[in-house]
């Protein structure tokens, strides 16, 4: 019994002294960029990653939508923190089934900023964003990522979204 207990425990410290080193790794800025890169380099290397996320959430995504931020609030996350919430009412369906009800998203922890990271949860959002999600009937856990329309420059959601615009208008 007193070997199960000290194993239990050791486990239990092994795991905490993980979870601390995941928690301070995730958290740890990048390093600055090396001094013989230009404005320019770093610029087109932070457009890249951009595009490059984009792209991986377009491929991701069952379902992927326009939604407008219809309320915004906020929510408890523990410990004093607090985060946001936003309602999201879809308005034109870009990609999978068709999402009619709204989604409510918000914040559920708080790691190197509160998170989920999306768009819509940003203090100052407001307007239009394209939602991604994992399934076909989108839920709040299922919403992955939101992009504000006047950041999108995936190639592939900027003309599913002219696509789904036309259709709808009847083009």
């Amino acid at each position: 019994m007193r070997k199960s207990l000290q194993m239990a425990c050791g486990t239990f410290s092994a795991l905490f002294v993980l979870s601390a080193a995941y928690e301070v790794f995730a958290c740890t800025p990048p390093p600055p960029p090396p001094p013989w890169m230009t404005a320019a380099q770093i610029e087109a290397e932070w457009n890249q990653r951009i595009l490059d996320s984009q792209i991986g959430d377009w491929s991701s995504a069952a379902t992927v939508f326009i939604a407008r931020v219809e309320s915004k609030g906020t929510v408890a996350l523990g410990r004093g923190s607090r985060g946001r919430r936003a309602v999201l009412a879809p308005v034109l369906q870009i990609k999978g089934p068709d999402v009619e009800r709204r989604i409510r998203v918000q914040h559920t922890g708080f790691l190197c900023g509160a998170n989920p990271a999306l768009d819509a949860l940003d203090e100052n959002a407001d307007g239009y964003f394209m939602v991604y999600a994992f399934d076909e009937k989108p839920s709040a856990s299922s919403v992955f990522a939101t992009t504000a329309l006047d950041r999108l420059i995936d190639p592939n959601a900027l003309e599913a979204w002219r696509s789904a615009y036309d259709r709808r208008r009847g083009q």
